[in-house]
């Protein structure tokens, strides 16, 4: 990270990150899966002290970059953010049947 931000900084242009993650939460839902027998509580909790944001969070709270109260405003932002994404779906019209192809293939 360290890199591509000094990078970014002496204007190299944009940098991509990639993190490895796990993920935590079942596949089409909001729930837990822990409990189908896949992994392990042990496997999902090693991987849960691994994630990224958090050591990223800590990482810059530690270093003085950033203030807990800037943290809880990103995550009010992030919040009301998705929250108004919530409210146009569901406040939208159904998409015409006619449509449900349109620029899924090439033309």
């Amino acid at each position: 990270v360290d890199h591509g931000v000094k990078s970014i900084r002496q204007g190299s242009g944009p940098c991509f990150f990639e993190f490895a993650t796990y993920r935590w939460r079942e596949h089409c839902g909001p729930n837990f899966d822990n409990d189908i027998g896949y992994r392990t509580e042990e496997e999902y909790l090693a991987w849960k002290e691994r994630d990224p944001l958090k050591l990223l969070e800590s990482q810059l709270l530690g270093q003085g970059i950033i203030c807990r109260d800037d943290i809880e405003e990103m995550e009010l932002n992030i919040q009301q953010e998705v929250d108004q994404a919530f409210d146009f779906a569901e406040k939208s019209p159904f998409p015409d049947t006619e449509e449900a192809f349109t620029g899924l293939y090439r033309q």
